[in-house]
């Protein structure tokens, strides 16, 4: 039985959660009766009360954990075993069959790292890059490029954990984007949802992260003997 974790990190939008489970719920209902086992597994803070008590009305239980964006993730899935993983949020608004298309590309590919479309983005939509990927349990053993384990870089504050990620499956040659697997970003940038303070809150060290993906790169982007040590994860579906 194929298993998924819809990793969703949250923040002070308590707002957001029912809409959310709602349109996941809806968008999986195929994949749900056709055996798939699939959790949606929230990251709370302690302390926000009211998005904690928004996921547990819900029936669902949340994991805790204090750190960024990025730590979240990595909890999580370090929490909860399955074959794959999306690096979810609360903003965002699933469509059908977004699931088998993300898969349908894997199979078609081999990739472990998933792109989805987030119908706004430019650079997503031409498939460049992905702010929301789906990742099998063997790319999450292989770890960022310095560290085993984990899905994303915890140096970083908010920003610019998807890109190196991306970039990093890329030089594996372990990423494909998915174009029809359609996981809509509502952002206030593309005006799908009002600004608020945990949008501010990850602008604040933007400039800084930004630096930060700079100087890291070069740990991805060497040539010759360096890069042929970045051997290929063992594909397993």
């Amino acid at each position: 039985m194929p298993s998924l974790a819809v990793l969703i990190p949250v923040l002070g939008r308590p707002q957001n959660v029912a809409p959310l489970v709602e349109s996941l719920d809806l968008s999986v209902e195929r994949e749900r009766g056709e055996g798939w086992d699939i959790w949606t597994v929230f990251v709370c803070s302690h302390g926000d009360h009211d998005e904690i008590a928004a996921v547990v009305e819900l029936g669902l239980v949340p994991l805790f954990h204090g750190g960024s964006y990025a730590a979240k993730i990595n909890y999580a899935a370090s929490c909860v075993p399955c074959d794959w993983y999306l690096t979810a949020a609360d903003d965002l608004r699933f469509h059908n069959g977004w699931l088998r298309a993300a898969i349908d590309r894997h199979i078609e590919t081999g990739a472990l790292v998933i792109g989805t479309n987030d119908l706004h983005n430019p650079s997503v939509v031409r498939g460049h890059y992905a702010t929301h990927l789906l990742i099998h349990r063997d790319y999450v053993e292989r770890g960022t490029i310095d560290e085993p384990g984990k899905i994303f870089c915890e140096l970083y504050r908010h920003n610019c954990v998807d890109t190196e990620a991306v970039e990093t499956a890329k030089v594996r040659q372990q990423f494909a984007f998915a174009s029809l697997s359609h996981v809509e970003h509502l952002h206030p940038i593309f005006k799908g949802a009002p600004d608020d303070d945990t949008y501010r809150l990850g602008r604040e060290h933007h400039l800084a992260d930004k630096r930060l993906l700079a100087e890291r790169r070069r740990l991805w982007t060497r040539t010759g003997v360096e890069r042929r040590r970045l051997r290929l994860v063992p594909q397993r579906r």
